[in-house]
């Protein structure tokens, strides 16, 4: 899934590729811009319109389940407020095609934290050390934190600018399964909220 992106001028470098969290950044944006409304209505507009602007790419589902009847589990790991999280999950047509989910809100650690890597493998009736796949758009979080937690292989999804404001070079990634290789995966700009 992708999101569409607004442009607001200026504002790019402040958001630092979503590792500003997010009630920064919103009163960067309010200073800015010179708007009224409170950083608190911002943050609830964003958290309310962030889900309708999630595009489900029609190709992901499909490439899921072929994984999954392959023997794979898939889980979603994300960081970020759960009900938002869900919401652009559903949003995007995934809840059916995946075995878990992990929101950082619910275990209050998120990437590139073991603990949500952890958290979505036993939810997956599986454990780290069993191996796997780190498919990410972030070198930092996803990428890096993938690795560290035990995964084997990590592939990562481009998204101009992900790791940048990251510590340290971006870690190394593999290609893709040859199953999902032929897919253009897209992946949405985590909030960071």
């Amino acid at each position: 899934m992708t999101c569409r992106r607004v442009r607001l001028r200026g504002c790019r470098p402040r958001d630092r590729d979503g590792f500003t969290p997010r009630k920064e950044f919103l009163s960067a944006v309010r200073e800015r811009y010179g708007l009224r409304e409170p950083v608190g209505a911002l943050m609830r507009r964003f958290r309310e319109q962030i889900v309708a602007l999630v595009e489900p790419d029609p190709q992901v589902p499909a490439v899921l389940d072929r994984l999954r009847v392959a023997g794979w589990r898939i889980a979603i790991a994300t960081n970020g407020a759960t009900t938002q999280q869900w919401a652009k999950i559903r949003s995007a047509g995934l809840d059916g095609h995946i075995d878990a989910v992990t929101v950082s809100d619910e275990g209050r650690a998120a990437k590139p934290n073991r603990r949500v890597f952890d958290a979505a493998a036993k939810r997956c009736g599986a454990r780290l050390s069993d191996g796997g796949w780190m498919i990410g758009d972030c070198a930092v979080r996803d990428i890096a934190g993938g690795q560290a937690a035990g995964h084997g292989q990590a592939a990562g999804l481009k998204r101009s600018g992900c790791g940048a404001a990251g510590p340290g070079p971006p870690p190394r990634s593999h290609p893709m399964p040859s199953s999902t290789r032929s897919v253009s995966c897209r992946a949405h700009r985590r909030d960071g909220a």
